[in-house]
């Protein structure tokens, strides 16, 4: 390896051979230099059972290290390890030999076809997430086909599948859905708390609107029925609960999605005042 040590990455990575721009530049010098002896090794392999390199693409000398294999499947999910067994076995079953029988990349080239591609309970536009990861780390290469798009291996993602099959894949946890969340402003809460004095308590007028709506949530309502019953907008509704009632000395509970008075402690019934009935007369009516 002594004398790659002055080579430049640019010569270095013409010996290698395959690389792009990007990689080249990602790559560190140490790096570079270790794949360089690694692919001088390849071609005195070749030459020692006659093979004649010239026949051969330049690209095959980028065979993957085992630390590269390694690095890869660190980062690995479990969905992207189902995903390239699914892919090497071609039909999704382990009766199919394909993988193990499969002496390179072009042996295991199949349809991209994700519909067909069962992975746990992923849905296809999950699936296809995780594929486009799988590109990203150059695993796996996709190529456009009239008859539907073909997939095609890097020869590190050949490595890595062959190190996958046979192995036990990790479970993949099934996403569990998330609680329903509380709407801010529906939670259960009193929203006007009744008076603990007597003398505050104002009696509502019969016939009003505000006694229409004081018997509704008596037996417990909504803001959209309250606003039908008035003919007012919700707002002005939402506003008679948080000032007229609070005046009247009444409370407001909201509870398991409707509204319900509060009626003040020792008080019965809701204090109605007829017309010819005074306030007091009304509230001792009602205790």
């Amino acid at each position: 390896m002594t004398e790659f040590i002055d080579m430049t990455k640019a010569e270095l990575a013409a010996i290698i051979g395959g690389m792009t721009p990007s990689q080249i530049k990602k790559a560190s010098h140490n790096q570079l230099m270790n794949r360089a002896a690694h692919a001088q090794r390849k071609l005195t392999e070749m030459n020692a059972f006659g093979d004649d390199p010239d026949v051969l693409d330049n690209s095959s000398f980028l065979t993957p290290t085992e630390d590269d294999m390694l690095a890869v499947l660190k980062t690995l999910t479990a969905p992207e390890q189902h995903l390239l067994v699914a892919f090497a076995h071609c039909e999704n079953t382990v009766v199919n030999a394909a993988p193990k029988q499969a002496t390179g990349p072009a042996d295991l080239t199949t349809w991209v076809w994700l519909e067909d591609r069962k992975v746990g309970d992923m849905t296809t536009p999950q699936k296809k997430g995780v594929l486009s990861s799988l590109v990203k780390k150059g695993l796996v290469h996709v190529t456009p086909d009239s008859d539907g798009d073909m997939l095609g291996w890097s020869l590190l993602g050949f490595d890595v599948v062959q190190s996958l099959i046979g192995q036990e894949l990790p479970t993949m946890e099934k996403k569990q859905k998330a609680a329903p969340t509380t709407r801010k402003g529906t939670e259960d809460r009193i929203l006007v708390h009744p008076t603990d004095d007597a003398t505050k308590i104002s009696p509502i007028r019969a016939g009003t609107k505000r006694h229409l709506m004081a018997v509704a949530l008596g037996r417990g309502t909504t803001l959209e029925h309250l606003a039908e019953i008035t003919g007012w907008s919700r707002s002005v509704v939402s506003a008679a609960i948080y000032t007229d009632f609070k005046a009247a000395g009444l409370g407001i509970e909201r509870k398991a999605g409707k509204l319900h008075l509060i009626l003040p402690e020792g008080v019965k019934r809701l204090p109605v005042r007829e017309a010819a009935t005074s306030n007091k007369d009304t509230i001792s009516a009602c205790k």
